[in-house]
């Protein structure tokens, strides 16, 4: 059965979200392609290229993700921009579907440092998710979902975060390449 679905970026419904790490993980609903790779570009307020990397598609369709590498560590309150685009076409890169947004590094606040602090794991991602720091809300609850595949708690967390940025029809789709 092929999916009618386009290639979704798992962020915000206006594309910009914030992370508290350096590094952060970003997502990605990949549909089915021809497309053997993915290409990942992070960009400064400038616009000018930061990082530039290849990432190996499977053949399914799920949720991708890339954790930015050590090298490329995101400096507080600055604002940057990401595209992903899939490589269907070398030759003509305007023609490759690609989705875009901005993510921006902010600071804890002490309330939210000590909520985290004394919380359970589990407890962590609405924690993230209520405070609006949105990338690290849904790399926890991913890397929970990936520990406990069957738990209903977590995968109806799930679908309670994608639908808080109207993403709901996502929510099953499997974490493809996050979960290894």
């Amino acid at each position: 059965m092929m999916s009618d679905r386009l290639l979704m970026p798992l962020v915000p419904t206006n594309a910009f979200g914030t992370t508290v790490e350096e590094n952060p993980t970003l997502f990605w609903y990949v549909p089915q392609t021809s497309a053997q790779s993915a290409e990942f570009i992070l960009l400064d307020q400038h616009d000018q290229e930061l990082y530039k990397t290849t990432l190996p598609l499977k053949k399914t369709p799920g949720i991708i993700s890339f954790q930015l590498p050590t090298e490329v560590a995101l400096e507080m309150d600055k604002h940057y921009r990401w595209q992903f685009s899939l490589t269907c076409d070398a030759n003509v890169p305007s023609a490759n579907p690609f989705v875009e947004g901005q993510i921006e590094r902010v600071e804890l606040s002490q309330s939210l440092t000590k909520s985290l602090e004394r919380s359970q794991t589990l407890d962590r991602p609405e924690i993230y998710a209520k405070a609006g720091i949105w990338y690290d809300a849904l790399s926890t609850l991913a890397e929970l979902r990936c520990q406990r595949p069957g738990d209903a708690l977590l995968s109806h967390r799930w679908t309670t975060l994608l639908k808080s940025v109207e993403l709901n029809d996502l929510a099953t789709e499997p974490l493809s390449q996050f979960c290894n």
